[in-house]
């Protein structure tokens, strides 16, 4: 564990950017991984990252490792603000999206017009971009 934690502290601050889809859900300890995701930023760095909110159980994920989570759009929003400087979230879908989506339909199966269209009562998905003024590590800032 001591060496993770060295190797950590070697490339804190080295990136420009760090994409992270569809991961937040199955990360018990998130504000945690968050904090670490901003850590790992260079100054003005920037997280692209999205999590689901509506969405079927994967027994095989469960079985294993989670999923812990769901998102809604405000929980996102104030989980990327408590590690990031600059927040912003898009969330697309809509509550054909989202029965296409639990019946296990495939994009191509789907009217575009169905897909385009979007309903903020039924957000499928949430993106983030969340910018890092500075990283710290062991509450020292950069």
């Amino acid at each position: 564990m001591r060496a993770c934690a060295v190797a950590f502290r070697e490339i804190a601050g080295s990136f420009d950017v760090l994409i992270a889809t569809q991961v937040f859900n199955f990360i018990y300890e998130t504000r945690a991984a968050l904090r670490n995701a901003a850590a790992l930023l260079k100054p003005g760095g920037v997280m692209l990252g999205s999590v689901a909110g509506i969405t079927q159980i994967s027994r095989h994920d469960a079985d294993r490792w989670g999923p812990f989570y769901s998102f809604t759009v405000q929980s996102w929003d104030r989980l990327l603000r408590e590690s990031f400087a600059e927040v912003s979230i898009e969330c697309y879908g809509n509550v054909d999206s989202a029965c296409a989506f639990l019946n296990g339909l495939a994009t191509e199966e789907v009217d575009r017009a169905v897909l385009d269209h979007h309903d903020p009562d039924y957000p499928m998905s949430r993106f983030g971009s969340a910018e890092n003024s500075s990283f710290t590590i062991d509450g020292v800032s950069s």
